[in-house]
């Protein structure tokens, strides 16, 4: 566990204030590597974590502020949230980072799971993750994208609806008449 001392509150109109530990640069980790991702996106690392002591003297893990000059905006399983303010809208923060910003958006993550909280000694980052343009495009991310996509081609909701009751008519004559 690599611990820092060095956790820093920074402000940017486009990652908002957060606390963070130190920038860090990808030449200081010989393991890691930059590779391509899914749809254009690119995966760095591993990177060792860094920690600070909180208040109440345990070691959490605060990610860096940029990677090779990259601003590092939110964890990648919470892109929703950093996209979408609570009533829907896109903050300016975002829309600016993602749309405008001289820099292609990135997240981190690690392998954090039900059984490992703490996810392990190292991260990645994803710089360019699909889902910042897919929340900038549609509220719903890829799924509504397609849904609206789907009610385009089908005829708005009443072609939908048609659909599915077809479907549901097929499905309760093969259930009738089972082939002999």
């Amino acid at each position: 566990m690599e611990q820092t001392n060095k956790g820093k509150w920074v402000a940017n109109w486009k990652t908002g204030y957060r606390y963070t530990t130190n920038s860090i640069r990808s030449i200081n980790y010989p393991e890691a590597t930059k590779k391509p991702g899914h749809l254009g996106s690119e995966i760095w690392g591993p990177y060792k974590k860094k920690y600070v002591k909180s208040v109440f003297g345990q070691m959490l893990f605060r990610e860096p502020e940029k990677v090779d000059d990259v601003p590092i905006l939110c964890r990648c399983r919470n892109i929703y949230e950093y996209m979408r303010s609570n009533n829907g809208i896109i903050p300016v923060g975002a829309f600016g980072a993602v749309a405008v910003g001289s820099k292609r958006p990135a997240c981190w993550e690690d392998s954090a799971t039900m059984w490992n909280a703490k996810g392990g000694d190292t991260f990645n980052v994803v710089v360019g993750h699909p889902d910042f343009y897919q929340y900038l495009a549609n509220p719903n991310g890829a799924i509504g994208m397609i849904t609206n996509f789907a009610k385009i081609f089908m005829g708005g909701k009443q072609g939908r609806k048609t659909r599915k009751t077809n479907t549901l008519r097929k499905t309760r004559k093969i259930r009738k008449n089972p082939p002999s």
